[in-house]
């Protein structure tokens, strides 16, 4: 069958079904994929997303997913509505959807890093809910306090065997072995002079007064204290919830207002970005902390001290998505959310009201 001459050099649309030539003849509708200029896909869309992620923001998840299912009627084939799609139940608890939603937006591009972290920590989160739901039907304890008493009762009964073992056998040696008398003299070491140190000191000398002195030696690491359950259950929950979160090494929750404390290592990255980023990331995971102080460490040395409030943060996003629809390149993440930075070479010094 012969090709009309007028549709030679033409491309069906996937849109309208029609053969169009993208240079001479484009598709009349504007979500036409041929079509080109300034009535483009993106800079069609782009007030509603950013309308849609402002929803997300405040925590509106129903109005947000709206706004999104309208752009994915007209563009069914755009990236970062998918993507706003998979926060959005994310955030709203709903993994299996947010399953769906990140696999639909990798189907569009696989390469999409972030996507597919997204992707991993969903999943992540489900399995825990599972293994979660599965102790629950057999019985084991899967909350700290009952854990460690579980723990703590088992160790008790293998020390009480073990004892019980020691003074039997002892027992019995000492029925059945043959008496023995000792004949060699037995020289006692004479008592350490007063003001001498017990073994678990040691003796330093100062070498601008010439006298001696003691220094206590470091505890033992079974000497500290257990972590108290709420501060468990906050690490582990930023390790499971916020994307970065295996490089929080401690968590500290506040039980006075709800904020919290984290200490990251940061080798060979930015302090600032890092905890602008997971402060961010922390806030949004724990929706009642106003605050959280972020502790960088690099190296084993504290590298940045600085707070991240939820108000800044509020403010900064909503200032970026202003500045994103006018054009305008907007203030640094870092300067807009962190204050009270601290560093080993700057004093902390206030933040600007705002």
């Amino acid at each position: 069958m012969a090709v009309p001459e007028s549709d030679k050099g033409a491309r069906r649309c996937s849109k309208c079904f029609d053969m169009v030539d993208p240079e001479q003849n484009p598709c009349l509708d504007i979500a036409c994929p041929l079509r080109d200029g300034p009535d483009s896909e993106d800079s069609a869309i782009y007030p509603e997303l950013a309308r849609a992620n402002l929803h997300r923001i405040h925590g509106e998840y129903r109005e947000a997913a709206d706004v999104c299912r309208k752009i994915l009627r007209t563009y069914p084939g755009n990236l970062t509505a998918h993507t706003l799609m998979g926060d959005i139940a994310a955030e709203d608890g709903q993994l299996n959807e947010a399953t769906e939603w990140y696999e639909l937006a990798l189907d569009l591009e696989p390469d999409r890093v972030p996507e597919r972290r997204k992707l991993e920590s969903v999943r992540r989160r489900l399995g825990e809910q599972e293994a979660a739901a599965t102790a629950e039907q057999l019985g084991i304890p899967t909350q700290a306090p009952r854990a460690r008493l579980f723990a703590i009762s088992t160790v008790a009964f293998v020390a009480l065997v073990g004892v019980g073992g020691f003074f039997l056998n002892d027992f019995v040696r000492s029925r059945t072995a043959p008496v023995s008398v000792i004949r060699t003299p037995i020289t006692v070491q004479s008592p350490a002079p007063t003001g001498s140190v017990s073994g678990e000191e040691a003796i330093a000398k100062n070498p601008a007064t010439g006298t001696a002195e003691t220094t206590p030696s470091a505890p033992s690491p079974g000497a500290a204290a257990a972590l108290p359950d709420t501060d468990v259950e906050v690490l582990g929950g930023i390790r499971a919830r916020v994307e970065g979160g295996d490089q929080v090494l401690a968590a500290l929750a506040d039980p006075r207002n709800g904020n919290i404390t984290i200490t990251v290592n940061a080798q060979g990255v930015d302090p600032r970005r890092v905890a602008t980023d997971l402060g961010m990331a922390v806030l949004d995971a724990f929706p009642t902390a106003m605050q959280v102080t972020v502790r960088v460490s690099e190296a084993g040395r504290l590298a940045l001290v600085a707070d991240v409030l939820r108000e800044d943060v509020r403010a900064a996003r909503e200032q970026n998505n202003q500045a994103g629809q006018s054009g305008d390149a907007g203030t640094p993440r870092e300067q807009a959310v962190l204050r009270e930075e601290w560093t080993p070479q700057v004093q902390p010094t206030p933040a600007p009201s705002r």
